[in-house]
């Protein structure tokens, strides 16, 4: 059985660590009061109710785990959003925190580092043509290893894949201008790193226990610590 994640701690992750927090969307509650001025502006000029649910989903677990470790109250934190899109603090703090959220259907999932990017992703479940789709995120070696694999093990397979690729494109920024396939994780392990230009570096990866998820970061090691808030 997984244990329990520890409760957040009130302050930020150190040299090498990365905080992870996961959250039922289900038990955030009505919070939407530590939101600014411009993300409620934002919300409600999303016209589709799931997306705009997301995007508020998603600011108040990031609000609510940078007070936390700041020890700030949430709603006072200045966010922007640069043309990358990835949200970073506004000014004046002398903790540099780089972070990113992934909301899935039921959960969200927050990371945070100190000093290093990071990305972050979960995926709770697989599209209906996954096996299609897996041909236009595996490289060849990790199709020739999808391919093997029981077709009962294989949805399992993609989205640790997924999550992979997804977290390190995050971290590094990139999106999907750069071809998933040019990543190699493997659909085994729990861990390990990418040295790929395509990224502007090295980047690990890690998988976190009991979710389908997985976080990444700027460097070759990755000490990840679960929390709850």
């Amino acid at each position: 059985m997984t244990p329990a994640p520890a409760r957040l701690p009130d302050a930020p992750p150190g040299p090498g660590e990365l905080f992870a927090v996961a959250a039922r969307r289900a038990d955030l509650g009505a919070t939407e009061d530590v939101l600014s001025r411009e993300e409620r502006r934002r919300a409600a000029a999303i016209s589709h109710p799931g997306s705009r649910a997301r995007f508020v989903d998603g600011r108040i677990l990031l609000r609510r785990v940078l007070g936390r470790v700041l020890n700030r109250p949430a709603a006072d934190l200045a966010l922007d959003v640069p043309p990358s899109g990835k949200p970073r603090l506004a000014g004046g703090d002398d903790v540099d925190l780089r972070f990113s959220i992934s909301v899935g259907e039921t959960r969200v999932l927050a990371a945070v580092g100190t000093g290093v990017e990071v990305g972050a992703d979960i995926e709770e479940t697989a599209p209906p043509d996954f096996e299609a789709v897996a041909l236009t995120i595996l490289g060849d070696a990790e199709i020739r290893e999808f391919r093997a694999l029981p077709l009962a093990e294989r949805t399992a397979a993609f989205l640790r894949a997924w999550t992979r690729k997804e977290a390190l494109l995050k971290a590094a920024g990139v999106g999907f201008a750069v071809d998933p396939r040019r990543l190699a994780v493997g659909l085994s392990g729990t861990r390990g790193f990418v040295a790929s230009d395509a990224l502007g570096g090295r980047y690990a990866w890690a998988d976190l226990d009991g979710l389908p998820a997985s976080v990444a970061a700027a460097g070759e090691g990755l000490e990840t610590r679960l929390f709850a808030l």
